[in-house]
């Protein structure tokens, strides 16, 4: 019932567990169900050796993979290590799409390289838009920091924190509908909640998140916009019923 998965290697993991997903990413393909593959680049040379030895593995049983960068503020990647990164994002691209590679160059063109600061891939490997440009489709977007710009990430995800019951409108960003950094509310009070969410739907005033964050991690492919009439206007493109007021 099922309808995709996504399966994640993290070279820190055991030996066994290691097998364990070489065993998942066989079966999954084997069972013909769409599934995405998410392999972790740690910078720690041992690490990183591992990594690329997955990918190698992946590449040979012809299962489409994605290196994904880590979002942690206190790793460095080395030069290289940045630009087999980049390699693998520009070659991600339709190399119809003109200029990609040539942007790309200067990123991250530092002798150590703190992947988060320079920009960021979609965590699922999605191909993003840029500028309202449905023709352009990048891995990577050499922009980071959304401050003050209308954000959908409450439209897409949604993250309860099982310990406390919180509900957040993603794990990473937890902007709430106020303006702030916080949960939507409790699952202790999810009949309000939702009530409170059908009432702002029915009277088309549903909540805009505006980013008071200066760091965008998941959340990143959510679609934004730095203006409220260009937001509005990207927005028509996803829904049916437009829930915003028009202004």
């Amino acid at each position: 019932m099922i309808d995709n998965f996504t399966i994640s290697y993290h070279s820190e993991n055991l030996p066994k567990q290691k097998e364990i997903f070489k065993t998942n990413a066989l079966n999954l393909k084997q069972s013909g169900k769409p599934f995405k593959t998410i392999v972790m680049m740690n910078n720690d040379p041992k690490y990183w050796d591992d990594g690329a030895s997955m990918i190698e593995f992946l590449k040979e049983h012809a299962i489409n993979y994605t290196a994904k960068s880590l979002d942690n503020k206190d790793r460095f990647y080395t030069q290289e290590q940045f630009k087999q990164l980049k390699t693998f994002w520009i070659n991600s691209v339709s190399s119809t799409q003109c200029g990609y590679a040539e942007q790309m160059e200067t990123v991250g063109d530092n002798e150590t390289v703190k992947s988060i600061d320079q920009g960021r891939a979609c965590c699922g490997g999605r191909k993003l838009s840029i500028n309202s440009d449905l023709k352009s489709s990048v891995t990577f977007v050499p922009k980071q920091g959304f401050t003050d710009w209308y954000c959908s990430v409450n439209w897409f995800f949604l993250f309860v924190q099982q310990l406390t019951g919180n509900v957040y409108s993603n794990k990473d960003c937890k902007m709430n509908l106020k303006g702030s950094i916080g949960p939507i509310g409790n699952i202790s009070d999810k009949v309000a909640v939702l009530d409170e969410l059908r009432q702002q739907l029915e009277n088309k005033n549903m909540p805009i998140i505006q980013c008071a964050k200066s760091v965008c991690m998941c959340g990143f492919c959510a679609p934004k916009a730095q203006l409220k009439k260009d937001f509005d206007d990207l927005m028509t493109r996803h829904i049916i019923d437009n829930p915003l007021k028009s202004h």
